[in-house]
């Protein structure tokens, strides 16, 4: 076996060695002068290496135009031609015709074909062997995607491949025992997984834009992939480049294999499908479909209307019925390897294919959420078990599966107890188990790691799911306590609240602010304003209440962990802030149901938004978007509330909880709009005219009426300054009282 791997070292080595000397002779491309070599690398195959030190902005690889192989320029051959005529009937499409150039010029001394240096420098073997029937892959891929894609490609290649052969040997064509199906998979394979796509060339550099297929850049292809090469590509009508970009951190060494990024973000069945190898513990690695067996006794007509409604609510989502009781979902990013939670888009699948209800995230209850869980963690270990890799685990380890989640599910019973968050730790994956040869390997890495990312989702969701259970158990269970806990503390809050705002029946003439902002002010903790999307209005036909609530956003208290959210209140041109907690909502809705008694009224009351929902126990009562969510309720019950009760100043609850403002960020301007709007009770008098205020007699220098300070402003009266008296004798400036009694009609 020693002599055959020397043997094939040598082999290997001297076709490295005529193909450089090819590029050399025919292209004049020099791989010293780059400082660069074409050898053997350690993952098999060719590879490419510094011969010396290679900085950013450095040549990794150069082919001129006349050394690219393409459809077009194989169409102007002999070879091109002849088979072009025998195959008219054929429809033949640009890159057969280059895919049989390829499986004849190898076989062709270099008098009779140009290109076979390079075509002896491809790999000898099936690159996508393994999805070419090869038995240790075929065991591998068994149950995923893959399997199923290649199964439909082999047959369709195979019929390809029949009918343009038995047109070549009825037509006697000379070299038709070359073409066989073997022949036909290994020329595809390369065009498939070394070729540059023709997008990326020139108009017309690849010859008639109506016969062009992808390009084969001798050379460039030879570069491996690495995930982080920071490489160009600098594609001209005269030459193709890849250059280390300038931006690249390091660069090369002398003796470092040079490497090239085939695409980013590919995970290993990207990588198995179109280059045949896959790497381990590949960070891209997902998931992208899931497999629904709907409950049993589903009958067609409601598993129709389920799927239907899967595609209504998840346009991103594609659905489609693989057979009876069977729907896939194609999920629009995927599942990948440790997922902390459970992504929403499948939960609402999982939901919306076992009960035919939505999931709401932000709203569902506990036992909505473990509903949704259990369904997606029996989809994902349905899928588990219909694979080569899922069925890898011996019995031993099942055991120690469930050992492992008895002691989670005691852990989780005690950190809900202790009111802590659920901290995971998963033991490190057991290593793939050996498969023969790298086509065998590459599979087994393949699914080896989809394997992963479905056990993990399933433990995700399973974990979820017996979260959710344990918190509404805990909820029914400790409801009471939370409940008088926090009617403690709101009440606590309220009466804060209402001492420091303003009367129902006066207001004072305050001081003037020097800001005319009349937003909440910003607390010591986190502050959440809500986009301007998320607010409410009204429709076109709906009428305007005279009363209107804004919720702005919403602020966690750093110190008390209290969460205000920020309500502008309108009436009229006045507008004032004020800051409520949940719980003064709830107890608003509480006293409206109170006070309406067993009127039928009672039941068209708004509902309140929920209380308690799954997320704000899986990640507490302070989650920004269980938060958000909130806020965005609480803006549709203030509307539908102020249409409900249209009447807020004869609603005593109501008219409370709207007007008991905090003064304190208010403007001169805002505190006389809202003190005239707090006053709208009688019937308004008739407007002063600006003449009459501009005709009230002005105070002398010596008088001084007792007066020295004006009660509007607060500020001292100054000998110089214009002074008006009114009939009641009061004095005031001008300015002041030019601006309060056209507004308030009154003096006092």
């Amino acid at each position: 076996m020693g002599d055959q791997r020397s043997g094939d070292d040598q082999e290997a080595a001297q076709r490295a060695e005529d193909f450089q000397r090819w590029l050399l002779d025919e292209h004049k491309v020099s791989l010293s002068e780059l400082g660069l070599e074409l050898r053997c690398s350690q993952s098999g195959g060719f590879g490419v290496f510094a011969t010396r030190q290679l900085g950013p902005g450095s040549t990794l690889a150069e082919i001129p135009s006349a050394g690219i192989l393409h459809a077009g320029r194989v169409r102007e051959t002999a070879f091109g031609k002849q088979v072009l005529q025998l195959l008219a009937r054929c429809a033949l499409a640009p890159e057969e015709l280059l895919w049989l150039y390829m499986i004849w010029g190898r076989a062709q001394p270099q008098e009779s074909c140009p290109w076979r240096a390079y075509l002896r420098s491809l790999p000898l073997e099936d690159p996508l062997a393994a999805l070419h029937g090869c038995v240790a892959s075929a065991q591998w891929l068994s149950g995923t995607p893959l399997a199923e894609a290649a199964v439909a490609q082999l047959v369709e290649q195979r019929a390809r491949h029949a009918r343009l052969l038995a047109v070549l040997g009825d037509d006697g064509f000379p070299a038709a025992e070359l073409f066989s199906f073997e022949a036909w998979l290994w020329a595809r394979s390369c065009y498939v997984s070394r070729a540059f796509g023709w997008r990326a060339f020139p108009e017309g550099s690849l010859g008639d834009p109506g016969f062009q297929s992808d390009a084969l850049c001798p050379f460039l292809d030879a570069l491996n992939h690495n995930r982080k090469a920071q490489v160009e590509f600098v594609f001209s009508p005269h030459s193709a480049q890849i250059l280390l970009a300038s931006s690249a951190e390091g660069g090369y060494e002398a003796g470092d294999e040079v490497f090239m990024l085939y695409g980013a973000g590919l995970g290993n069945e990207a990588l198995l499908s179109r280059y045949g190898f896959s790497l381990p513990r590949n960070p891209h690695d997902r998931v992208e479909e899931v497999a629904f067996h709907l409950p049993p006794g589903t009958s067609p007509s409601a598993a129709a209307e389920r799927l239907a409604a899967l595609r209504a609510a998840l346009p991103a989502v594609v659905a489609t019925q693989a057979a009876p009781g069977l729907i896939t979902v194609k999920l629009s990013e995927g599942l990948r390897r440790r997922v902390d939670e459970t992504s929403v888009e499948l939960l609402r699948a999982a939901s919306l294919l076992a009960s035919g209800r939505d999931y709401d995230d932000l709203e569902a209850s506990c036992a909505e959420k473990r509903d949704a869980a259990k369904a997606t963690a029996a989809a994902l270990r349905g899928m588990l078990r219909g694979t080569a890799a899922g069925k890898a685990q011996p019995r031993s380890g099942l055991l120690l599966a469930l050992r492992r989640r008895r002691r989670t599910r005691a852990v989780l019973q005690a950190a809900l107890k202790s009111g802590q968050r659920k901290t995971s730790s998963r033991p490190p994956p057991p290593p793939p188990p050996p498969a023969a040869g790298a086509t065998g390997r590459a599979a087994a890495l393949y699914a080896w790691g989809r394997r992963r990312i479905l056990r993990d989702a399933a433990s995700c969701a399973t974990t979820e799911a017996e979260m959710a259970q344990l918190a509404a158990q805990m909820h029914q269970g400790e409801g009471g306590e939370e409940q008088e806990a926090e009617e403690q503390s709101e009440q606590e809050g309220f009466d804060g609240q209402s001492q420091a705002g303003l009367s129902l029946t006066s207001v004072a003439a305050p001081s003037q602010s020097s800001s005319s902002s009349s937003t909440a002010p910003q607390g010591p903790g986190r502050e959440v304003q809500l986009p301007e999307a998320g607010r409410g209005s009204l429709g076109e036909d709906e009428e305007v209440p005279e009363y209107h609530v804004q919720v702005d956003g919403f602020e966690v208290a750093r110190r008390t962990r209290h969460v205000m959210f920020s309500l502008t209140i309108s009436r009229g041109d006045a507008r004032w802030p004020i800051r409520r907690r949940f719980r003064q909502v709830v107890k608003l809705h509480e006293q409206l149901l109170e006070g309406l008694g067993r009127s039928a009224m009672k039941e068209g009351l708004p509902r309140l938004p929920p209380k308690v929902t799954c997320r704000s126990w899986w990640n507490g009562p302070q989650d920004d978007r269980f938060l958000a969510a909130r806020a965005s309720r609480l803006q549709t019950y203030f509307e539908a509330l102020l249409r409900y009760i249209p009447y807020v100043d004869q609603c005593e609850a109501l008219r409370e909880f709207l007007c008991s403002v905090d003064v304190a960020n208010m403007s001169y301007d805002a505190l006389l709009d809202l003190g005239q709007a707090l006053g709208r009770a009688g019937p308004q008098a008739a407007q002063v005219p600006a003449e009459a205020i501009a005709a009230l007699p002005r105070r002398g220098e010596v008088s001084l009426g007792g007066c020295f300070c004006c009660v509007i402003c607060q500020e001292p009266m100054q000998k110089d300054e214009d002074i008006r008296f009114l009939p009641c004798g009061h004095e005031y400036h001008y300015e002041c009282i030019a601006q309060w009694v056209p507004q308030s009609n009154t003096c006092c």
